[in-house]
C-alpha cells in the first residue's frame, strides 16, 4: 500500500483530525511464548474493531515482532522510524480495515535510552497525541519477563495475561504477576485461559491462578474468557489470514468475540491524566 493512500484512509477515517476519545490502553503479554499472545491480541483488537471502536494495535514485541507474519502483510516503517528518526506517525501507522490500525514493531525501541530529554518529550508528545485518535491501543508485549514488558504493563490501567493450562505456563504466569506486583503495578489484570479442552479445564486453570495471585499478593484478578483449542487458528496461522476473517464462526473467533463484549461492558474510571507514552519512556530510562 503507498503512502498516499495510507495518508488518505487515515484522513477519511478521522485520524488527522483534532478528535480526541477516551482512549483504553490494554497490554497484551504472557509468561513464556507459544501461548497464542499475539494471535490473541490481533483478533481482539479486530473484534473491538468490528463494535465500531478505533483500534491502534502496537505492535511491541522487541526483537521478534511479527504481527505483519500473521496479516500476511509488510510495512518499510516501524515504530523504530517515529522514535529515532523523527518520521511523522501517519506515515508508520497503516490501516487494516475501516476501524483497525496497525502500528508496526521492530528490534529499536529501546533506542529510546539514547534520545536527549528534549527528543523524549517531543517523542512522548507525538504518541500521546496519536493514540488520542483512538478508542484502544491494543499494545501487544514480548513473553517473559522482560524490561519493556515491565514499562508496558506498568503504564497501561489494564492487563491481559494469556496463559494455557499447562503447568508450566501457569507457573509462568505467576511469575509474571510476581515481578509486576513487587515494581507496583496496581491495574486491572485479565485472564485468559488458550487452548483448552473444555470450560472446566479453563475455570481450573484460573481459579488455580488466582488463588495463588490472592494468597501471596492479596489482589484479585479477572477472568476474561477461556477459548478452546481450535484447529481452524492453525489453518488461518499458515494461510496468515486472521481467523475471525477467515473463519468468524469457530470457536476460538466466538470466544474472541466474547471476550470483547466483556471488555466493552467495563467501565474504567478514568484517572488523573498522565502519558502513558510518558510512563514508558521514564520505566524504559529507570536503572533497575
Amino acid at each position: 500500500m503507498d503512502q498516499a493512500r495510507v495518508l488518505k484512509q487515515l484522513a477519511e477515517s478521522g485520524l488527522t483530525t483534532t478528535e480526541e476519545r477516551n482512549t483504553r490502553f490494554i497490554t497484551v503479554t504472557s509468561g513464556k511464548g507459544g501461548v497464542g499472545k499475539t494471535n490473541f491480541a490481533l483478533n481482539l483488537s479486530i473484534a473491538l474493531s468490528k463494535f465500531g471502536k478505533k483500534v491502534l494495535l502496537a505492535d511491541a514485541d522487541i526483537g521478534l515482532a511479527n504481527v505483519n507474519i500473521l496479516l500476511g502483510t509488510s510495512h518499510p516503517l516501524t515504530i523504530y522510524d517515529i522514535i529515532v528518526k523523527g518520521i511523522d506517525w501517519r506515515e508508520v501507522v497503516y490501516p487494516f480495515d475501516e476501524n483497525f490500525f496497525i502500528l508496526p514493531g521492530c528490534s529499536g525501541i529501546e533506542e529510546v535510552l539514547n534520545l536527549t530529554e528534549t527528543q523524549l518529550q517531543m517523542l512522548v508528545k507525538v504518541l500521546d497525541n496519536m493514540s488520542k485518535m483512538f478508542d484502544f491501543v491494543i499494545v501487544d508485549t514480548g513473553a517473559g519477563i522482560t524490561r519493556s514488558l515491565i514499562a508496558f504493563a506498568l503504564a497501561s490501567p489494564e492487563l491481559i495475561l494469556i496463559t494455557t493450562p499447562e503447568p508450566s505456563a501457569l507457573a509462568d504466569a505467576y511469575a509474571t504477576l510476581k515481578v509486576l506486583n513487587q515494581k507496583g503495578y496496581d491495574g486491572k489484570i485479565w485472564t485468559v485461559v488458550n487452548m483448552v479442552r473444555d470450560i472446566a479445564e479453563g475455570d481450573k486453570a484460573f481459579i488455580a491462578l488466582s488463588t495463588l495471585v490472592k494468597r501471596f499478593f492479596d489482589r484479585d484478578i479477572a477472568h476474561l474468557v477461556n477459548i478452546p483449542d481450535d484447529p481452524d487458528v492453525h489453518a488461518a496461522v499458515s494461510l496468515q489470514k486472521p481467523i475471525l476473517v477467515y473463519k468468524p464462526t469457530s470457536k476460538f473467533s466466538t470466544s474472541v468475540m466474547t471476550a470483547a463484549r466483556k471488555l466493552l461492558g467495563v467501565y474504567i474510571p478514568e484517572r488523573k491524566r498522565v502519558s502513558f507514552w510518558d510512563k514508558i519512556v521514564k520505566t524504559l530510562s529507570r536503572r533497575w
